[in-house]
């Protein structure tokens, strides 16, 4: 069908009769697979505005492989910023109308019928149908998910590894704040980022309003501009849909006016009904973004002050519904501010953990809070015989406010994001560490950049590679070595315990092993096979050597490294495969 061509549909809702125009609106070429396709319903009767996308009409989607999708109609309205408004609030175009969504699965004919609210597709009679050409992509269509060749890692649908670079890009704020996102993605995008970590808060994007099913339409059309932004630059979203400041001051979280009401309320074992009808119109109106890496649920948790028990057996029934009602089966994932939480992790729909580790901020430091690393090493332990990925979703130094955090007034090179993003990853992690203050000090200290020798050195190994795997990490020794290793490859990242932010920040006190030339033997290894053995600077990317070595009968490789100063990444390929 071409882009604006209109069917009118009569429908006997009323008397007398009214006209529904059915629009495609995008896009603009015939569609391919992974291509947003939407739909509008213009001079919908009154019955069908509903704010809960299950009692709107649906199109039942079938593609050319059979598949089936029913996709609801939402309510949208568009907005453009108003910067005559405070923080750039943002001005309604036009009525409030009914809008469909889908992304194409497969190449071939597509057919859509459209129903009524509440009709019986196997039995009722299609109010309107035609079919879609859908030409053939460049990519697979798909959700990302666990890759299936490594448990610990994320891949494409068509078994591209994902890697996901970036850190948290929570918010913006500011007289335009859409435009302050976007620089934000600019930013990372040119450095070779592909994801960001996006909250629904009561000040950006969240579509709770103050009363229950009163759905906030500026930020929902916000959180458009954002997804589509995103993926015009091949990044990739985890959406936070709940977090513990708005439940506990009540803005825009309609479920009670204190917090033991809203405490009764939401975190109910059958989920509140205002709840569920949010749920099901994020899904109709954002889950078709194929850059929708994941949900996450609920931003720490525990931070709500609730009883553990009640908190995980809402996460149980929330993360239920969710993966019931998400017809495109996008990643699920919660986090809590606390060390391990068994009961929330073990919880069978949620499939990709999070994790959140600070440096405590300079007033409250403690015995060990020097050495991040090995808290983080010890982070990861109970998940190493786990079967899905986790992600260090939030790392950096600890502040009271954006403008309290000693940590990164001391740390102008950015070490602990670079010293968190790499251990976040080399201890086995599905991507690097997510540094939280991307406003404050990324983007105002001009760190960005940092990002980039991650992308380097990460692109120069196979990810599909089955036989990597994270290193075993020897605390207590001179040098301890993390990284990802496999017979045929590796990734390291050779240390020492005396390369830690409290030397550097605090103490300003000289590295003992500094300039010290170590030796370096990876086990397991090939047998006499020759590797390509590459030094990249992890702040800057350059290159700091480059050399072959030969691994012995026993598939010991033997290694001699530049002179020690902590900032060197490792990256070892076979010359050649058997």
């Amino acid at each position: 069908m071409p882009r604006f061509q209109t069917l009118l549909i009569l429908c006997a809702f009323a008397f007398p009769l009214s006209a529904v125009e059915i629009q495609r609106l995008s896009p603009g070429h015939s569609p391919r697979p992974g291509d947003l396709v939407e739909w509008e319903l213009a001079q919908p009767p009154a019955e069908w505005m509903q704010a809960d996308p299950r009692h709107a009409p649906f199109l039942r989607i079938t593609e050319s492989d059979g598949t089936v999708f029913e996709r609801p109609a939402f309510l949208f309205q568009a907005h453009r910023v108003d910067p005559s408004h405070r923080q750039g609030e943002y001005k309604a175009l036009g009525e409030v109308s009914l809008r469909i969504r889908h992304s194409p699965r497969q190449a071939g004919s597509l057919r859509w019928d459209l129903f009524a609210p509440r009709a019986d597709p196997e039995t009722a009679t299609p109010l309107a149908s035609d079919t879609l050409s859908i030409a053939p992509g460049r990519r697979a269509a798909g959700a990302i998910a666990q890759a299936p060749y490594n448990h610990r890692l994320l891949a494409y649908p068509d078994g591209r590894p994902f890697i996901p670079i970036g850190p948290n890009v929570a918010w913006a704020l500011g007289r335009d704040r859409l435009a302050t996102f976007i620089t934000y993605l600019d930013a990372l995008a040119e450095v070779g980022g592909n994801h960001v970590r996006v909250w629904c808060a009561s000040w950006f994007g969240q579509i709770e309003g103050s009363q229950p099913q009163q759905w906030r339409l500026d930020q929902a059309w916000l959180l458009d501009q954002v997804f589509t932004a995103a993926a015009q630059r091949g990044i990739a979203i985890t959406l936070v849909l709940d977090n513990h400041h708005d439940f506990q001051v009540g803005d825009n979280f309609p479920y009670g006016s204190s917090i033991s009401e809203r405490g009764n309320n939401f975190f109910s074992d059958n989920l509140a009904p205002g709840y569920r009808a949010r749920i099901h119109y994020l899904i109709a109106r954002y889950a078709a973004f194929d850059n929708l890496k994941a949900w996450e649920l609920f931003n720490e948790i525990d931070l709500t002050g609730l009883e553990r028990w009640r908190l995980v057996n809402w996460a149980r029934s929330a993360s239920d519904f969710l993966a019931g009602a998400d017809p495109y089966m996008r990643l699920r994932t919660i986090s809590w501010a606390g060390d391990d939480w068994p009961q929330m992790r073990e919880l069978p729909r949620i499939n990709l953990y999070h994790i959140h580790r600070y440096v405590p901020h300079t007033d409250h430091l403690g015995p060990g809070d020097d050495d991040i690393i090995a808290v983080m090493a010890g982070d990861v332990t109970p998940l190493m015989d786990a079967r899905r990925p986790f992600l260090f979703a939030e790392v950096g130094h600890h502040g009271n406010t954006a403008e309290d955090v000693p940590g990164n007034a001391l740390d102008q090179e950015g070490l602990i994001l670079v010293h968190m993003a790499w251990a976040g990853f080399l201890l086995g992690g599905a991507g690097p560490g997510m540094n939280w203050w991307w406003d404050s000090w990324i983007h105002e200290g001009g760190l960005w950049h940092l990002y980039k020798p991650m992308r380097q050195a990460i692109d120069r190994i196979d990810w599909r590679d089955s036989g990597l795997r994270p290193m075993s990490v020897p605390l207590d020794a001179d040098l301890r070595v993390i990284g990802w290793q496999s017979p045929h490859q590796a990734l390291v990242w050779p240390q020492t315990v005396q390369d830690n932010w409290f030397k550097a920040l605090i103490r300003q006190s000289d590295n003992p092993f500094a300039g010290r030339r170590f030796g370096l033997t990876l086990n397991g290894m090939e047998t006499g096979r020759r590797y390509s053995v590459t030094a990249l600077d992890m702040f800057d990317g350059s290159l700091r050597m480059s050399s072959e070595a030969e691994s012995d009968e026993n598939g010991r490789l033997r290694l001699a490294l530049p002179a020690h100063d902590g900032r060197q990444v490792l990256v070892i390929t076979a010359i050649s495969h058997p």
